[in-house]
């Protein structure tokens, strides 16, 4: 039997502005339930 391979894409929305980029990016890899 051949191994599957799935791709699941999501929208998490984004940074407003350039000064929201840095705790975006924080408050998403700090996330367990995203980053497995």
């Amino acid at each position: 039997m051949t191994d599957k391979t799935a791709v699941i894409l999501l929208n998490l929305g984004g940074p407003e502005n350039e000064q929201e980029i840095r705790p975006f990016l924080l408050r998403l890899f700090s996330d367990r339930e995203i980053i497995r």
